[in-house]
């Protein structure tokens, strides 16, 4: 069988996150500014030890289980325990290691676990030394699946080159919270273009225009978490509405975190619900902590 062409990709790393099919998607910024998705295979590996009866009950177990995933023995090292002897457990899908992992935990409680809340995005970085917006070699397949890929920066540069980012800017003429806003503006390639609020479906439909249009990156908003993407998510539940996804990933809908405080450095930090994209990012700068205080681009 002849071997699937390759192919070289320059560019730098926007966003990554667990896909439905497929294991992973990155989202590369290329170095002739093409916005390009790719696929990688990204098996997620998590470890269970103990008693050496109990760990074969839950091996039993593990291979009955309808998730997709294989199977081991192997020596790792406890920080305070010293070598272990565990049963790695690799789940092919990132979206079902979750799902594996709670049902063996059910199942058997007392055993020790390892390595199964770590954040998709930390493992990746860990695993291949890479960080957002690094700038990447990526060596793909014609169905843009990568084959390797490595990061040409540092973490440590002080001044790394950036990608030219697409901002697109909305907010509102009051603040919501104290008065009901009569307008948002809209800050794109053809400088601020003021929209009324009402009706809310002429609002809809520019929002819509200008993230189509102008293809962004980032999604720069005040009170965007809070109020308008909440806003106008709800009113396209109560239209029936399905054409409205500020996604550049459209097979994903955009993920609603809810407000939740905690305490830091002696003191409750309140943060409102959050509003996340696929492909492109959102930042509410009334919302996100200290983003002005760090002098960073």
């Amino acid at each position: 069988m002849k071997p699937s062409p390759r192919r070289e990709v320059r560019g730098w790393l926007l966003d990554l996150y667990a896909g439905e099919e497929q294991s992973l998607v990155l989202w590369i910024i290329s170095e002739n500014g093409e916005r390009k998705r790719f696929f990688h295979d990204f098996p997620i590996t998590f470890y269970a030890a103990g008693p050496d009866e109990t760990l074969r009950q839950a091996r039993q177990f593990l291979e009955k289980h309808p998730v997709k995933k294989t199977l081991a023995w192997t020596e790792r090292l406890d920080l305070f325990s010293g070598p272990q002897k565990v049963l790695a457990v690799s789940v092919a899908k990132p979206t079902q290691q979750q799902r594996c992992f709670h049902d063996l935990w059910r199942r058997f409680p007392t055993l020790i676990y390892y390595n199964t809340d770590i954040p998709l995005t930390v493992r990746y970085a860990a695993a291949l030394d890479l960080f957002p917006l690094a700038r990447c070699r990526l060596v793909t397949d014609e169905a843009d699946r990568i084959q390797e890929i490595e990061a040409l920066d540092s973490p440590w540069d002080l001044e790394p080159e950036l990608p030219p980012l697409r901002i697109l800017r909305i907010e509102p003429n009051v603040n919501p919270q104290h008065a009901s806003p009569r307008f948002v503006t809209i800050h794109g390639a053809r400088g601020p273009v003021r929209i009324p609020i009402l009706p809310w479906r002429g609002l809809l439909l520019t929002i819509r225009a200008n993230i189509n249009r102008y293809d962004p990156d980032l999604i720069l908003t005040r009170w965007g978490d809070t109020w308008l993407f909440p806003r106008l998510m709800a009113f396209c539940e109560r239209q029936g509405i399905t054409y409205f996804n500020p996604n550049r990933d459209g097979q994903k809908r955009p993920l609603q975190r809810k407000e939740n405080s905690y305490f830091t450095y002696g003191q409750i930090v309140y943060r409102g619900s959050q509003f996340h994209l696929f492909g492109r990012w959102h930042i509410d700068q009334q919302n996100a902590v200290m983003i002005g205080d760090y002098g960073l681009p």
